[in-house]
C-alpha cells in the first residue's frame, strides 16, 4: 500500500493527464482543489488532506466519502481520514 505521499503524487498526475512535467503548472487554486496548497510545500501531506479531497470530490457528504465505491481511487484507503498504514488504526465497521 502506497504511503499518502505516493497517494497524492499519483493523483496529481492523473488529474493532469499523467505527465509530471504538467503537475508544476497546475491551476488547482483556480478550482478550489483542497491538494494544491499542501502539494505547493504550504503544508504538511497527511491523510486528512485526502480526506479533505474525498469531500470534496463528493460535495461534502460524509455518508458518501464513507461509501464511496471507487476503490481504485489513489485516496480511497485514506478517505475516513485514518492512515490503514499504521499499526493501531483498525477498519470500519459498516452499518447494514
Amino acid at each position: 500500500m502506497s504511503t499518502p505521499k505516493e497517494s497524492m503524487k499519483s493523483f496529481c498526475r492523473s488529474c493532469v493527464s499523467g505527465d509530471i512535467r504538467h503537475v508544476e503548472e497546475c491551476h488547482g487554486d483556480e478550482v478550489a482543489c483542497p491538494l494544491w496548497p499542501v502539494r505547493m510545500k504550504e503544508g504538511k501531506i497527511s491523510v486528512k488532506n485526502l480526506r479533505a479531497y474525498c469531500l470534496y470530490c463528493m460535495g461534502g457528504s460524509r455518508e458518501l466519502v464513507f461509501t464511496c465505491p471507487t476503490e481504485e481511487c489513489d485516496f480511497y484507503p485514506y478517505r475516513l481520514g485514518k492512515n490503514p498504514n499504521c499499526a493501531n488504526t483498525a477498519p470500519p465497521i459498516r452499518k447494514t
